[in-house]
This record gives structure tokens, sequence and C-alpha cells, in this order.
């Protein structure tokens, strides 16, 4: 709250059954529904074991703090290595957002 904080937005990836050669989708985790709705991106609800980002946007959203993280879909077979098309789609994701 001293510095001012208006919005958190975190970043990563997750190793999906997609190949290299499709675009990478974008998803977007928030506990604010209002923030979800008016990104363009992957939205839905499932249960899963909640991970430090999880913990980190709940913590921020009790505060009014906008908090949401953005999540690169990657090929399961390359997740162990770097993967620059993942990063691209997340620098553009952050830009738009």
């Amino acid at each position: 709250m001293q510095f001012g904080v208006r919005r958190m937005i975190g970043i990563g990836a997750y190793p999906f059954a997609t190949p290299h050669t499709r675009a990478v989708y974008i998803s977007c985790t928030s506990p604010d529904k209002d923030l979800v709705s008016s990104l363009p991106y992957l939205k839905s609800s499932v249960d899963v074991p909640a991970g430090m980002a999880a913990a980190i946007e709940h913590s921020l959203h009790g505060r009014k703090i906008q908090a949401l993280s953005l999540w690169a879909r990657v090929p399961h077979y390359v997740a162990s290595m770097p993967y620059p098309a993942a990063s691209a789609a997340l620098l553009a994701a952050l830009c738009d957002t």
C-alpha cells in the first residue's frame, strides 16, 4: 500500500497438449471476474490445486488491488527448455493488458 500499487500482473507458462506449429494461446487467472471479462484471453473456471500466483492474486484482491496472471500454453515436449514463442506471446499480452 505504501508504494501506491494499483495492479499486479504475473506471467507464467504451463505444459499443454499442443504442437509447436500452432500459435501460443494465452489464458488469464484472477479473482476479479470483472477484470477477467474485460480481457480478450481464454477464460474458464476449473478447480485445481493453487500455486503461489493464485495466493498473491487473492491477497491483493482482498486489498482492492487489481491482480491477474497471464499464462502461456507451452507444448509439453518443450516445457523444460526455453520457448521464445511463449515469451513473445506473453510480452504481447502484457503490452495489451
